[in-house]
């Protein structure tokens, strides 16, 4: 009996460890392990409670002191901890919904020339995408307190076949519902403030509205001229696998839960740091 226990003991413990590894590897196909947005947190995170908490830092600093010195521990920290520490975060989001088998065959699935060819385009148009979304929103907002009518963006050019491949991935992708729960996170935030519940009253639901319409051009937009037409025929059969349906699952809880996974890193940099002292 002990021996069947202690063996199935190593077998939970094996699985476990193959995947973390599955999962890490997974973090460095998508590059979730670019530290440049999470660099600017803790460097924030720390000079808040410098400030703020007596015996934080145990001796006295000048400004430049104190931010050479914040640099220098969160250099450290991005080298040395990071990454296994966001591995763990990460864990149960994607255990939720991949099996170890699922995770595997996905990792192989996204390693493909292929896979890495169409991702790199398209995660390089994501990032590129954020600022015209920004700039299009902030021109926008002030005409719709002044009451005029969401106004639509311009569609830049493209063929009829590049607009049907893109649409039909814009929704197997799920980055429409992606949209669609962080604005029900914020209109969670903002319940109290806006009780009615008439569209033409509740100022959020008609942007929710409008910018669900103007999204999917403004993506497109971006999309233009650097994700191909081939990319988007595989994205759509990629999307299409049970593999890749479940880790879509589990990149949505992780999206709509950035917050907690914030949180989660404060605390394991602030129990880190406690470890050097």
């Amino acid at each position: 009996m002990l021996v069947m226990f202690l063996a199935a003991s190593f077998g939970m413990q094996a699985q476990t460890k193959t995947y973390r590894e599955c999962v890490k590897k997974l973090l460095q196909q998508n590059d979730a392990f670019s530290t440049k947005e999470m660099k600017w947190t803790l460097q924030m995170a720390m000079s808040k409670m410098a400030k703020a908490v007596p015996g934080y830092i145990n001796k006295k600093m000048s400004e430049a002191e104190l931010k050479q010195y914040i640099d220098k521990r969160v250099d450290a920290y991005l080298a040395s901890q990071y990454k296994k520490d966001l591995v763990d975060i990460m864990l149960p989001y994607y255990q939720k919904h991949l099996t170890e088998a699922q995770l595997k065959r996905l990792v192989v699935m996204l390693n493909t020339e292929q896979a890495r060819i169409s991702n790199a385009h398209i995660m390089a148009v994501t990032q590129k995408s954020q600022q015209p979304i920004r700039e299009y929103m902030s021109s926008v907002l002030p005409k719709l307190m002044a009451g005029e009518k969401w106004p639509i963006p311009k569609a830049k050019n493209c063929s009829a076949n590049y607009k049907q491949l893109f649409d039909q991935y814009y929704q197997i992708s799920g980055m429409n519902n992606v949209y669609d729960q962080l604005f029900s996170s914020v209109e969670q935030l903002l319940g109290n403030a806006n009780k009615s519940n008439s569209d033409t009253q509740n100022p959020l639901k008609q942007i929710k509205a409008g910018f669900k319409t103007a999204l999917p051009v403004l993506l497109r937009n971006s999309y233009i001229n650097t994700v191909t037409e081939n990319d988007l025929a595989y994205q759509i059969k990629l999307c299409k696998t049970s593999e890749y349906q479940s880790y879509m699952k589990a990149s949505s809880a992780i999206l709509t839960d950035i917050g907690g996974i914030t949180r989660a890193t404060l605390e394991k940099f602030d129990n880190w740091q406690k470890r050097q002292k």
